[in-house]
């Protein structure tokens, strides 16, 4: 068995990430309807972590 572990710098580069690409997300979603933002979120959630449990 094998374990991967983040390292503190991981979690910096990730956690920047995160706040970088948020404006673009803003910008992608701008145009969607009400509800729709979250309803694409979960189709997508959906669709990455199916049912099955297969990823």
């Amino acid at each position: 068995m094998r374990a991967v572990e983040i390292t503190p710098r991981g979690v910096e580069l990730f956690d920047a990430a995160h706040v970088a690409a948020e404006p673009l997300a803003g910008r992608l979603v701008a145009e969607l309807g009400p509800g729709e933002a979250e309803q694409l979120r979960d189709l997508l959630t959906r669709f990455a972590y199916p049912a099955g449990g297969k990823a």
